[in-house]
Formats: C-alpha cells, structure tokens, sequence
C-alpha cells in the first residue's frame, strides 16, 4: 500500500489522516445527496442548511489529502548523521507543521470528531470535542475513555454502540435528543470502524453535529402543514396546486368529490381542470388567469360553472396565486375552489323576485318609494316620479330629512307635508280612511282645544308657557330672539330657525308673504304705485323694519324685487 515506505510513525499519522479523509468524504455525499433529494422534493428551507455544511466537509477533506500528499511523498526519515544534522531538522520541522495543519484542520470542522482504540480510549479529538466534555483542550482527552468525559449513562451508551460498530464491521448513525429532552436539542452521531491493512478492526472513528435547527424547522414544517390541512379541512374547500412547466397539476380528494368523482377517477393533467369548464365562462376564467400571470392581478379569482361527473354544472369561485422566477415566468400556482351554487341559486331567485316586484311598480298608477336601513331613498317608482315631477337622480340616496323637504315643497299651501317620522306614527285604516287623515293633517288646524289662538302681544303667551312647560308656542322668530333666556326652540326636521334658515326656505314651517296686486291697477288707483314701493322699500321690508320687528325675515332678494315693482313686471309662476 501507499504507506509501506512510511516509518511508524508516519505511517500512523497517516492511516489516521486517510481515515478522516474517507470519513468526511462519506459524510459530505451524504449530505448532497440530501440537498439533491430536498431539492427535487421542493422542500424549501432545508438547502439553506445543508449546502454550506457540505461545502465545508468537502474543503477539510481537500485539506487533509493535501497533509497526506506531502506526507507520502516526503522522504523517510535517515539515521541522525552529523553531515545531514541541518536537513534532518529541516524535515522534523515539516513534520511539525504537517501536525499543526492537522491539528487546525480537525478543530475548524463544524462538529464533534475522535478516534478511539478497539478498548474505547480516545487516540485523538479535535477542540469542538474537547469544549464540549470541558477539557481544557484536545491532548487532555487523549487516553481517556467515555466515562471520564461523560455522564455514567451517556457513557455505558457509547461504549456499547462502539463494540456493535466494532463487531458487526459497519458503520452506524443516528440521531437523538441531547441530555434535557428533545426540546433542548438535536445531534446526528456517525461512526465507523477503523481498519488495519490486513482487515484487523484498530478502533472507531466518528463524529457528531448539532442537527437541532433542522429537526426544529421540521418539526415547524410538519405543524404548519397540520394547521394547513385542518384549516382546508373545517373549510371544506378543494385544493389545487399546478405545475405550469410540467403541466401537471395536483386536486385535493375535496376537489374531485365536489364534482361527484371519486379521488382515482381524476388525474393530474391541466386539461381534467380546463376541460370542465361551462363553454360560456371559457373566455372570462382565461382572461382572469392571463391577467395574473402576467402581473396585471396580484391575484387570480373567478366564478365560473364546471361540468360535473352527472352532465350537470357547479357554480364555483376559484382563487389562487403564482409564484414567479427572475425572469417573471410562473414556477408555481396554488389556489381553492369554493362550491357557490347554493348562493348563486339564492342571488337568481332573488333577482327573480325583483323584477317582478319592478314590473308591478312600473304599471301601478300609484306612487311608491323604498328606503334602505338607514333611511336613505332606495327606490322611487315611475308613478311617483310623474306625479311629484322629481327626477330620479334628485331622489337617489337621500335621507328622510331632505325628501321630507323635498315633498314639503310640493305642497300647496296652506298645506304642509307633516313628514314621514310622523305618517310612520299614524294607525291608519283602509285607502280612504288614509287618505281622508292625510288631507285633515295638512289642511285643517286642530279644534280639540290643544291648539289655541292667542290675540294681542305675546305676553299670554308667554305666561301659559311658564305655567305648561310641556306646552308649545308659535312666536315670531324677533320675539323669541329677544327671549332667549325664557324660551327653548322646536327645531323642524333637525333645522334650527334663524335668519337664514327661514330666509333660505329650509325651516320646514317657514312661509313667502306674498302681496298681491293687479297690474291693470296701477295708474288707476291714485298712489297705488307709491303704496306698493313704499310697503317693499328697505325703511318697511328691510331688515331694521317694522316688518322685521314683528317676528318676519327681510327677503334676500328684496332688491329684486324692488326693481320688479319699478318696472312694473308682473310675478312669474311659483315654483
């Protein structure tokens, strides 16, 4: 063999160092066989762990062929001779850092290593072992045994699984939990028997890792598919999961039963999917699928029909989101498909049902609007549109308060439209009973003695008040700013009167006083002219007027109304 011409010690040195060599070797093929097979299982993470690992043991085992090159290939050592003194000490010294090389390559391997004899003595360790046991470095273990480095049941452990390696002639490896439970920690043990040239087993060589990462982003794995699987399952929707590269594509058992089929009656071709699709949601499920493969959509959803196992079709809704390459083309694309029949028949028969009620309202002569929950017009018929002549757009979205203005100017006075607060109230009885308490309410004033007209200044007024808190009065708006302190005002409607708001129309009892005056007498009556200028002139109807002083709000268009009295042009029609 290569070590013939080697001294012992040499030849030692060597077979140790050969066997080292051999042994990271296995374990580096070992691991990229393992981020070959993860890879090809697309198991994500693990690669992150186990390349650099192999990439180390594969640089410590080129270190250590390049220590027993030279140790080969250097010469044997002479008998010490005066003449070769210096070229002696040359190679001691050579030896001497071929050892320390050695000594540097075992102790930076990413793990626990050592050699034992065949009576479980340790020959060599590196530092990682030596700092795990608690020496203070690898010589101190050299001739020990397990039991003085490690607790007496870890101990009788090792010893035995060295005398099984040594025996059976085979290497063995493992992994187990560290001393405090699997909780605490992971390591993967490898050893080996160690062999002379002729067979004899020398002892055992081995090493260990600390593997507690991996077997921690495992087990996370393992418990984040359980959470997947029972969340898929409580939602009981089918799972897909397509390969565009291959074409392939996984269904989940829930998948193919909501179709009626059995889990082997369906395979994994992208055509079992595509092919069901309802001919007339063809073109729409493309369309939706090309716009998130080419990144328009951050994700694919589309309701659509498939054909079931019967002839029949299922209404579905289909999710789903694709992973992307570097270069944008799609590596992966997973999604659900949830069966929405039972709501799609709900939403047709719904729909059904609003159309007739639609083509009811559409031919009834009578009037109807619809508010949703928060009182907000919904629906105004054609009837009611025609006979109030509001268009639809004005009425859309309106709350009560504005329609109740909207209808409250429509009436004719002295009419007024009490508000739908207040028809909500009212036990009404057949068609003409309602329509008979519709007319008193806007018409009539009340002669039950709850309503009293009080002539003269407000003075009476005033005291009945205080006497009935509960009590309402109708004053003049000058009145009631002049009594603040005594009088609480009613709003209408949530209107609050003020100058503007009567001014504006916007308080709901608020009125226009006309003045009426027949043109063909002005010029024929004597100062009727003058009377008229004077009754709209700023000194009467302005706001420092007698007028205002008795309760009435100026106009804000007085002055056009003072050029319409000058130029003598008649009123228009009232809006």
């Amino acid at each position: 063999m290569f070590a013939n011409g080697l001294s012992p010690d040499r030849r030692r040195i060597a077979v140790n160092l050969f066997v080292a060599m051999l042994l990271i070797g296995a374990v580096a093929l070992g691991l990229g066989y393992r981020l070959a097979l993860a890879q090809l299982e697309g198991s994500g993470q693990p690669w992150l762990i186990i390349l650099p690992m192999a990439i180390s043991l594969l640089v410590a085992m080129l270190m250590l062929a390049r220590h027993l090159a030279r140790l080969i290939t250097s010469s044997p050592v002479k008998a010490p001779d005066r003449e070769c003194l210096p070229a002696d000490q040359t190679r001691v010294d050579e030896e001497n850092q071929r050892a320390l090389y050695l000594r540097a390559t075992l102790d930076n391997l990413p793990f626990l290593f050592w050699l034992k004899d065949t009576q479980s003595r340790f020959l060599a360790v590196n530092k990682r072992f030596a700092d795990a046991c608690g020496k203070p470095s690898p010589e101190s273990v050299v001739g020990l045994t397990d039991f003085d480095v490690w607790p007496v049941e870890l101990a009788e452990r090792y010893c035995a699984d060295d005398k099984l390696v040594m025996n059976l002639g085979q290497e063995k490896s493992v992994e187990e939990p560290v001393a405090g439970g699997s909780d605490a920690g992971w390591i993967e043990t490898f050893k080996k028997p160690v062999r002379a040239e002729d067979g004899t087993i020398l002892g055992t060589v081995g090493f260990a890792r600390d593997i507690s990462e991996r077997i921690f982003m495992q087990r996370a794995l393992q418990e984040s598919e359980e959470r997947w699987a029972l969340a898929v399952k409580g939602a009981n929707d089918g799972i897909w999961d397509w390969n565009p590269k291959k074409g392939t594509v996984y269904f989940s058992n829930r998948w193919k039963s909501m179709l009626g089929y059995a889990p082997d009656e369906i395979g994994d071709a992208f055509e079992e999917w595509h092919g069901r699709i309802h001919p007339d949601d063809l073109a729409g499920v493309d369309a939706a699928l090309a716009r998130h493969l080419s990144g328009a959509d951050a994700f694919y959803q589309c309701e659509y029909r498939l054909r079931c196992k019967g002839g029949g079709y299922t209404w579905v809704s289909d999710r789903g989101q694709a992973q992307f390459d570097a270069a944008g083309q799609p590596l992966r694309m997973a999604g659900s498909l949830t069966d929405v029949t039972a709501r799609r028949e709900a939403e047709a028969r719904i729909q059904d049902r609003n159309q007739q009620l639609n083509a009811i309202f559409d031919l009834s002569p009578d009037g109807f609007v619809s508010f949703d929950a928060e009182h907000r017009v919904k629906y105004a018929s054609p009837a009611f549109l025609r006979m109030t002549g509001i268009e639809e757009g004005q009425l859309a979205g309106l709350d009560e308060t504005e329609f109740d203005r909207w209808l409250a100017k429509l009436c004719i006075d002295p009419a007024i439209f009490p508000g739908l607060a207040v028809l909500r109230g009212l036990e009404l009885g057949d068609d003409k009973e309602k329509e008979k308490n519709a007319k008193a309410m806007c018409h009539e004033l009340r002669t039950d003695g709850k309503s009293v007209d009080i002539d003269g200044d407000y003075t009476e007024t005033l005291a009945r008040l205080k006497a009935n808190p509960q009590a309402i009065g109708v004053f003049g708006l000058s009145f009631y700013e002049n009594n603040t302190d005594k009088l609480q005002v009613a709003t209408m409607n949530g209107i609050v009167p003020t100058v503007e708001t009567i001014a504006a129309g916007d308080y709901p009892v608020s009125r226009p006083l006309y003045f009426y005056v027949k043109k063909a007498h002005i010029g024929v009556i004597p100062g009727l002219k003058e009377y008229i200028e004077f009754f709209v002139s700023d000194e009467m109807a302005g706001p420092d007027g007698p007028l205002a002083e008795y309760g009435l709000v100026s106009d804000p268009e007085l002055a056009a109304t003072q050029a319409a009295v000058a130029a003598e042009t008649p009123m228009g029609p009232l809006e």
